[in-house]
This record gives C-alpha cells, structure tokens and sequence, in this order.
C-alpha cells in the first residue's frame, strides 16, 4: 500500500526462497513464496479408496489442507473399481501422481484448492510447428530413456493456459513431436533483449513412452 492507506493483502502462503541484490542505488529483495506450501509436503496420507471416482478422492485429499477452502473440483475422469487404490506419501506427491494418471490439473492460490480436468481446461488442442517453434527439449528418464514430457520455446503465446492439450511438430526430431498437457508456462518480455517475445512451455506426456 501506499504511505497513508491501508495495506492490502496479495498473497498468503510459505516462504520459498529470499534473496537480495543491488540495483543501481537500492536494494531489491525477490521473494518466492507458494500457498499451502509446507502442509503440501509436510501432511503424511496412507490410505485405500474401492470403488469411488477419483474427483471423490481428489476432494477428500484437498480437505485435509489445513486453512485452504475448496473453490472448484470438476470434470476430473477416472474411477477406482474394487481392486482398490493405495497411496502412502505427502498429499502434494499424491495428488501430483493422480493428475498425471488421470489427466487433471491442480492448484492452491488465494481462491483456494482447485482441480479441473484437462478435458475441460484444456478443451482446444492448439498445435506449435514451425515457425513459431524455436527449441524443444525431450524429458527424458531411467536407462530405458522413457519420454516423460517435454520443454518448448516458442513465438509469444499469450493464450495458452496450464492444463492445455497441446501438439507439438518438429522437422528436426520425431523425439520432439507429440501430445502433452501443459504444466508450467512463463512468458518472456523483454524489449531490450534479441528474440525477448517468447513463452516457453514445459508439458508432460499422459503416460511415458519409449524412445
């Protein structure tokens, strides 16, 4: 707030990281910080679901955060049959495993938890091929080189959203073609940097594939 006004909260959340750096005269200080951070991480889940539809257990999960409400939990597909579902772990891990399964995304911002699936958050398949494909960059993991998702750059993209279907067509590789979800986006501007207008797009795969 302004000298004289009253404050205004922005955000509530967890400390990530602080660090401080000089800019000209001042001293600027960067905080990172996530909501719901340390009971995401900290909160221990060992349980078995029969017979219940995932979006069930993904409410069941979000009501365990201590202080974060619910805002929305919806189209989330999948169902668990009698042969059940065991999870041992933190609820963050869990439900990061369960939006990867049964394609999901989630988060924890000021609103509180949300979950939608990627059917209704990501109901366009927007495609990126030359030329507005600048670089992407297989996941790779284990010795067997499973694909487990990708990160591109690619001409400013304004409109993409986390959650997106997306396809991905390269000339140079088949490794770097293909369908993902798109889980983190950051947009580059700067007007005093050569090629400063990007987004760069990192996105996982449903399930991995062998390459």
């Amino acid at each position: 707030g302004w000298q004289n006004q009253e404050y205004t909260a922005l955000f509530k959340g967890n400390v990530l990281t602080a660090t401080s750096q000089r800019s000209c005269p001042d001293i600027v200080t960067i905080v990172q910080a996530a909501a719901a951070h340390e009971v995401l991480i900290t909160t221990p889940v060992h349980q078995t679901w029969r017979n219940v539809p995932i979006k069930a257990v993904v409410r069941q999960l979000a009501s365990r955060l201590d202080g974060v409400g619910i805002s929305i939990i919806k189209d989330i597909p999948g169902h668990i049959g009698k042969r059940g579902y065991t999870v041992a772990g933190t609820i963050g891990n869990i439900l990061n495993g369960l939006a990867r399964q049964y394609g999901f995304s989630w988060t924890v911002d000021g609103h509180g938890f949300r979950a939608i699936g990627d059917r209704a958050s990501g109901s366009r398949l927007v495609t990126i091929q030359d030329p507005n494909l600048i670089s992407s960059t297989p996941h790779l993991a284990s010795a067997q080189q499973w694909r487990r998702g990708i990160t591109v750059r690619c001409v400013l993209f304004p409109s993409i959203q986390p959650g997106d279907a997306f396809t991905v067509k390269s000339q140079l590789s088949s490794l770097n073609s293909g369908d993902f979800i798109a889980n983190k986006i950051t947009h580059h501007l700067d007007p005093f940097e050569e090629m400063s207008y990007y987004t760069t797009i990192l996105g996982y795969s449903r399930s991995a594939e062998a390459v």
